[in-house]
């Protein structure tokens, strides 16, 4: 195997993909989250990356995930990892040869 190359062995947290639905009950709106899936993933969290820096200025949190290619992966989902809610901010579908599909994610209501 070539030096550095990603293997399934590194997906080895489990993410839970969410689809959102939006009630309207009596006018008024409630936005919901129902799970698609729960996924294998390797997860790489964005705080020590240059491209980063500017998110972390403003005290965002955001990680990098890796997950067997899937085509129903969009920014109108989220992801759960470690309990915590991650908005799905890009797809990155570079890799889909390989059998693999990236997303970076925001934390959910960071501080």
């Amino acid at each position: 195997m070539a030096k550095g190359r990603k293997t399934s062995g590194n997906l080895d947290q489990r993410v839970i993909i969410q689809n959102a639905s939006v009630n309207n009950d009596a006018g008024a709106i409630d936005n919901t989250y129902v799970d698609l899936e729960t996924v294998w993933a390797e997860v790489i969290s964005q705080r020590g990356s240059e491209a980063f820096k500017a998110a972390r200025a403003q005290a965002k949190e955001l990680i990098r995930v890796r997950i067997r290619y899937r085509d129903d992966i969009t920014v109108k989902q989220r992801a759960i990892w470690m309990g915590q809610n991650y908005n799905i901010l890009h797809v990155d579908r570079s890799q889909r040869r390989d059998g693999y599909l990236w997303f970076t994610a925001e934390l959910k209501d960071a501080v």
